[in-house]
Formats: C-alpha cells, sequence, structure tokens
C-alpha cells in the first residue's frame, strides 16, 4: 500500500516538474519554436502533460478513495493502536519497578478495555488471521511458531489486575505486533473479509484452546463415568431428593414432567440418564 502510493506520488511530482520545465522551455527559447512550430503547437503540448498529471491524480485519489485502502488503513491503524498501547503499559511497569522500589499497585482496567476494543475491530481479525496462517506453516513443518501464543499472551493480559502480572505478556504480544510488516498488511488484508478466512480459520483449532478442551473434556467424561457408577439405592435416594426439592414450587413440577423420561431411562440401567440425573442433582442440592 505505502510503497504503492509512494510510487504514483513520485511519478506525478516528476511529471509536474517535466511539464513546468517544458513549458517555460517553449515560451522563452528558441528551441520551443522548432519543436512545436506555433503557439497553439505549444498549448497542446502543455494542455496533454497536464491531462496526464491529472489522470495520475485522479488514480490516486480512486486507489485511496478504494476499499483496499481502507481497509488496509484501518488495519494499520488498529496495530498501531495497540502498539501505543503496549508500549505505555510496558513503561508503566519499567518506571513502577525502578528506583530501587516496586509500585504494585498498576491496575489498567481501561487499557483493557481499549485493547478488547481495538481487538475486535480490523486489527484483531487480521493477527487471527496471521496466527492461523502461521500456526498450519509450521505444523506443517513440525516447528515451533511464536505466534501461537497469542491467545496466551492476550489472555493472561485481559486476566491480570495489575500490570507486573503480566510484562512478560505484554512484551510478547508487543514482540509479535512488532514483526508485522507493511508487506503483511499489503498481503493479507483482502483475506480478513473474505470467505477464504473463514475456511483457513476452520481449518485449524489454535493448539492452546484445542489442548484446554480435550483436557476439560476428558474431566466432564471420567466425572460422568463417576456418577453413572451409582448403587441403585443411592441413585433412587438421588431421584426421591430432587422430586421432593422441585415439587415445592409450580416451576419446579414443570420442570420434572419434563425430566420424568431421564428418570424412567435412569432407573432402568441407563448410564447417561444417570449421569445427567445427579449433574441436575449437584446444581440444585449441595451435597450434605
Amino acid at each position: 500500500m505505502k510503497k504503492r502510493l509512494s510510487f504514483l506520488t513520485m511519478l506525478v511530482l516528476i511529471l509536474a516538474l517535466t511539464a513546468v520545465a517544458v513549458s517555460f522551455i517553449l515560451l522563452f527559447f528558441p528551441v520551443g519554436n522548432l519543436v512545436t512550430g506555433s503557439a497553439e503547437n505549444s498549448s497542446a503540448v502543455s494542455a496533454s502533460l497536464a491531462l496526464i498529471i491529472a489522470t495520475i491524480g485522479l488514480v490516486i485519489a480512486l486507489y485511496m478513495q478504494s476499499a483496499e485502502y481502507r481497509r488496509e488503513t484501518e488495519i494499520v491503524d488498529g496495530l498501531q493502536e495497540a502498539r501505543i498501547l503496549l508500549e505505555l503499559m510496558v513503561s508503566r511497569v519499567a518506571v513502577a519497578q525502578g528506583g530501587g522500589h516496586e509500585n504494585k499497585n498498576l491496575r489498567f482496567e481501561n487499557e483493557k478495555q481499549q485493547l478488547i476494543e481495538t481487538l475486535k475491530g480490523s486489527a484483531g481479525r487480521f493477527l487471527n488471521y496471521i496466527r492461523i496462517t502461521k500456526d498450519i506453516a509450521a505444523s506443517g513443518n513440525k516447528l515451533p511458531e511464536s505466534w501461537r501464543l497469542l491467545y496466551v499472551h492476550t489472555g493472561n493480559i485481559l486476566n491480570a489486575e495489575q500490570l507486573n502480572e503480566c510484562a512478560t505478556d505484554l512484551v510478547g504480544l508487543l514482540a509479535l505486533l512488532k514483526s508485522i510488516s507493511g508487506d503483511d498488511v499489503h498481503k493479507h488484508a483482502n483475506k480478513v473479509i473474505s470467505v477464504h478466512s473463514i475456511d483457513a480459520l476452520n481449518a485449524k483449532e489454535d493448539i492452546i484452546i484445542r489442548a484446554f478442551r480435550e483436557i476439560t473434556e476428558d474431566k466432564q467424561n471420567r466425572a460422568q463415568a463417576q456418577d453413572a457408577d451409582l448403587d441403585p439405592k443411592d441413585l433412587a435416594r438421588i431421584i426421591d431428593e430432587l422430586r421432593s426439592k422441585m415439587n415445592e414450587s409450580e416451576q419446579g413440577r414443570r420442570a420434572i414432567k419434563e425430566l420424568e423420561d431421564s428418570i424412567a431411562r435412569a432407573t432402568s440401567g441407563d448410564a447417561k440418564a444417570a449421569a445427567y440425573i445427579v449433574s441436575i442433582h449437584k446444581t440444585l442440592i449441595k451435597p450434605g
């Protein structure tokens, strides 16, 4: 984006200076009469140069109004806002820890909200796209990839109460943002709003989120298996306690009617239904 705009601007400047020089020569030097032959021809040459310059100027204006330019500008502005915000927070930590004493009262709720708003926009979608593409490339070559920590750094920053609790993540996230070049923005900006970007994001789940999800699902499965492995007498007691508790209100009685099928299946030995009944019991009745 910047290179293309600089080239067009430089071209207009060169042509404008050329037009001024040619017009000056045609008007004030004898060679002008030899080249053009008449004043009408001189005017025609000057007008042609002016038309070329105006055309290129129009191209620049249209380019700056194009969706591509606006999208790239939004991403660059968002990334710059995030970088400045992170640099300010890193500076606060550095200053607070200097001078031989450490100030632990470094709350930053406003900065966290600003960071959230920035990452919800075009810059955030762009970062997410960069993360997934780099993750896929690194996985194919079995290489480590620092962009996999994008969510980890961001999550730690948003969950921290004090700035000094997430100083390492501030520096890590700032390093990721600084690694993005103008060529990266120009190359990938148009993909942020395309269907291909959605396909790419769905192609591979974030490695940290996948690991956490698998651990959580494993814990849930173990808990359900444990809940389902009940003595029939214990299950009957749980069902009686549920009915007694829920029959205390009209809403509870309506809910019991909806649960009767699950209760019947749990009583007949359905392990999943039994786990479902036990989970409701844990929610409504605290273990005594």
